[in-house]
């Protein structure tokens, strides 16, 4: 082989050594950013989902009159009225985005084997001990949540004209 030969073969192999280590700091790079994207997505979310909940708990759709951190149970059904209007649901889906939003009676204790949604027909003699869920928001299935975030409230039942103690939970789909 000739001298220039040589050279040639070995800027070649100089080059590639290069775009070779370019390459790799550039997956380092790629992934080292993209971890950082996931974790302010998480903490975004997060907080998103902390100002969510105040922001439902004193929401008037849904408060007791004047009292803070109070649910009334008679609102959410008229809540779950509101969300059959198109324009209206709309606003709720853009407000409250891809999560969904439960309360669950927490105390006075209710039997576990009634572990479903409360309807409307659960409170016209009273309230039934046969639900202790409520949805103010989403879908009763459960989809993989990528975070759940709970808060503790007040549960206004207006049939007994009582207070009970109840968790609201904000779920966020993946």
């Amino acid at each position: 082989m000739k001298k220039g030969q040589i050279h040639f073969i070995e800027t070649i192999f100089v080059l590639l050594i290069l775009v070779i280590i370019i390459f790799i700091g550039i997956i380092i790079t790629y992934f080292s950013l993209n971890r950082e994207l996931s974790e302010k997505k998480e903490t975004l979310t997060t907080t998103d989902a902390i100002i969510l909940t105040d922001s439902v708990i004193s929401m008037p759709e849904f408060t007791c009159g004047k009292s803070s951190n109070c649910i009334d149970t008679l609102k959410i059904f008229a809540f779950q009225q509101i969300l059959q209007d198109p324009i209206k649901r709309k606003y709720y889906s853009t407000l409250f985005g891809k999560k969904r939003i439960t309360l669950q009676i927490i105390y006075p204790e209710i039997n576990a084997h009634f572990d479903r949604f409360c309807s409307l027909n659960d409170f016209h003699d009273g309230f039934s001990q046969e639900c202790r869920y409520f949805l103010l928001y989403g879908g009763e299935e459960t989809p993989d949540f990528s975070q759940k975030l709970e808060s503790s409230a007040h549960v206004y039942i207006p049939s007994l004209d009582k207070r009970v103690l109840g968790i609201l939970t904000i779920e966020v789909l993946q």
